[in-house]
């Protein structure tokens, strides 16, 4: 979902807060709304040792940790589910009276994270009534929240707006043991399971926050990667030994392909497509990144819109702002403000994939308001007169970027 008029993040302020049933039992810091944090969650297993899971929230989105120790029971859904239909019951007979968002937002989450988890334990159990293998769950961990998309300008959130929900599944694992004590058994069903954990990333939102009155799709790794081998593009195995082949060729975010290096130098194999996709409004690429003597790994999304296009628009906004003001002179401030409002038109007219109007914009301001100052100091007669104009110019860079995209949204 999408809001239509995003919130000023920057007049927001909040608080981080952890609730058990409700009850707040930490809280700390005072934070601007949009603003980017940073969070470690650790679990420790029995094969001892913890693993540790960073991750980068957003202030403002709301979080429900899954927990999954040995089984989600039965009476775990129950008891959400029944709160559900009292909040359900309530808002339908507008009795608002003792609602809260942990009550409407929380236990909607709480359900996902749990059924996940269920739907999980439920293909363990079906593993192991067969002849192959074995599995038991051990300690897990994952959240699902929503997600905020800020937008920013000169690093404060000018923007924030709801963008939908998100799964992260930082800790799901299970000890897998072949019947036989075949080694490669034991790693061709653990990269089953694995898939099926990353499928249940996005069967689980859709079906728990979609239908046919309010439709849409989700995201996981495998989907994305069928997605991308059904529209014909070609999937790589990236090891140690093409590493340096692969990577030049693939149309992924650089962050992907940093990630995807890092790993196959200590051992790991990596599944990428060439380019990446788009489903609804989100754009990215899906990858798989295991280890090939356990089938262990990590399936992972990459969003975000394309580097390129942002980049596109902020130099060629820069060229034709700089072009403009080196054509005129300070005299002509008719021609000076026709220039302008023209070329203001054509921006937002503009429009392509490998185009982007709003960082023209910034583009254009910035080359525009930096050759005006240039302008106006070489032309000038008095030092103080230069100085103030420049600094009037200044302030009116600032105002201009302010309601254009941030140098980070393009590229920059």
């Amino acid at each position: 979902m999408t809001c239509p008029l995003p919130d000023p993040g920057y007049l927001i302020k909040l608080k981080a807060q952890l609730k058990l049933d409700g009850e707040i039992v930490a809280e700390s810091g005072s934070f601007t709304m949009g603003q980017e944090l940073s969070s470690t969650t650790g679990i420790t297993r029995m094969t001892g040792g913890w693993h540790s899971a960073n991750n980068k929230p957003i202030a403002g989105e709301f979080y429900a940790f899954g927990i999954d120790l040995q089984g989600i029971s039965a009476k775990q859904l129950e008891s959400v589910k029944t709160r559900m239909e009292t909040v359900k019951t309530k808002l339908e007979t507008q009795q608002f009276e003792g609602l809260t968002k942990d009550g409407i937002i929380g236990d909607m989450l709480y359900a996902g994270a749990l059924s996940y988890f269920a739907a999980n334990d439920v293909n363990l159990k079906m593993l192991n009534k067969g002849k192959q293998a074995l599995a038991y769950r051990q300690p897990s961990a994952g959240t699902f929240s929503t997600n905020l998309n800020p937008i920013y300008s000169f690093g404060v959130p000018r923007q924030v707006e709801m963008s939908g929900i998100m799964v992260d599944m930082d800790a799901v694992a299970q000890s897998l043991w072949s019947k036989n004590n075949d080694v490669q058994i034991a790693n061709a069903i653990g990269q089953q399971v694995g898939m099926m954990t990353s499928a249940w990333e996005h069967r689980i939102p859709e079906m728990l926050f979609t239908n046919e009155e309010n439709p849409g799709e989700a995201v996981s790794a495998v989907k994305a990667l069928a997605i991308a081998s059904a529209e014909g593009q070609r999937i790589y195995q990236v090891t140690q030994e093409n590493v340096n082949a692969v990577l030049p060729v693939l149309n992924i975010s650089s962050e992907v392909k940093d990630e995807i290096r890092a790993s196959v130098a200590v051992g790991k194999k990596a599944t990428v497509s060439q380019n990446n996709i788009t489903v609804g409004g989100w754009t990215g690429v899906g990858y798989i990144i295991a280890d090939p003597d356990t089938g262990a790994g990590a399936y992972r999304i990459s969003g975000g819109a394309n580097g390129g296009s942002f980049v596109f628009g902020m130099t060629t906004g820069f060229a034709v702002g700089v072009l403009a003001l080196s054509m005129i002179t300070g005299t002509f401030l008719g021609f000076l403000l026709a220039a302008f409002f023209v070329i203001h038109l054509l921006a937002i007219m503009a429009y392509s994939d490998m185009f982007d109007e709003g960082c023209f914009l910034l583009g254009f301001y910035v080359g525009f308001d930096i050759a005006f100052i240039i302008a106006i100091i070489r032309k000038a007669g008095n030092a103080e007169i230069k100085w103030e104009v420049a600094t009037l110019v200044i302030a009116l860079l600032i105002q201009n970027t302010w309601t254009a995209p941030s140098f980070g949204e393009c590229g920059l």
